[in-house]
This record gives C-alpha cells, sequence and structure tokens, in this order.
C-alpha cells in the first residue's frame, strides 16, 4: 500500500514532504532546498549551484521550471516551463522511508526530446 506523503510549509514559503525519517523541501521554482534525515538531523543537499526536481530539453536545450505548485489533496506537483508553456504533473508517493515520484502528464510531449529528473546536488557517499 503506498503511503500519502506527509506536507507542511516551511519558513521561507518551501513546501516540506515528509515519509518516514526523510524529508525533502522544494521551493516555488521547483530546486530542492533541503534533503534531510530526520532522526540524525543530517542535511545531504548541497546549497551551492542548482537542484531542480526535473528539467525539460527542447531543440537541444535544457528548461529549469519557473514555477512549482503542490496539491496536498492528491499529492501531486504541477512544474510550469514558460518558455515553451509545458507543464509537467508529478505525482509523489510516500514509501516508508523514501518517496517517489512518477510523471503522470505533460503538455506538449512532441516538442520534448529529454524529461530529466535532477541532477540532485548531495553530500551522500558511495553507501
Amino acid at each position: 500500500m503506498a503511503l500519502l506523503p506527509f506536507l507542511s510549509a516551511c519558513q521561507g514559503g518551501d513546501i516540506l514532504i515528509h515519509s518516514g525519517d526523510f524529508e525533502l523541501a522544494v521551493n516555488k521554482k521547483a530546486q530542492i532546498t533541503r534533503l534531510v534525515e530526520k532522526s540524525s538531523g543530517t542535511d545531504y543537499s548541497i546549497k551551492t549551484g542548482d537542484s531542480y526536481l526535473l528539467r525539460i530539453r527542447i531543440n537541444s536545450i535544457f528548461e529549469t521550471p519557473s514555477a512549482l505548485s503542490y496539491d496536498s489533496n492528491d499529492s501531486t506537483a504541477t512544474l510550469s516551463f514558460p518558455v515553451n508553456d509545458v507543464e509537467a504533473r508529478i505525482k509523489i508517493t510516500g514509501k516508508g522511508s523514501y518517496l517517489t515520484f512518477e510523471l503522470i502528464s505533460i503538455t506538449h510531449p512532441d516538442i520534448i526530446e529529454i524529461v530529466c529528473w535532477g541532477p540532485f546536488k548531495t553530500s551522500i557517499g558511495k553507501t
């Protein structure tokens, strides 16, 4: 059975998504701002550079989202890519101690060359 992730607002307008011992914070531009193991308090995100949840490539050029909205009723995030008038919907599901992301719809799929998760810049080393 899939668990719905718990959502809360964070200081500074970030969206916090919790699942078990894991916490993810995403800002309104779909940039990951925190990846926290709650039991230790360790934040594995790296604050330098951009860590976007999703990017698209059209005509060999990557575009990052300019906006993210989250619907806690169905645990979906909508990302807006205004340069190419694209919107992507992502289903977020809690799986105990981690989250899964599923691209459930995207507008103008005929012009999109690649949909790319991340990259997520972290301090996590080899495991």
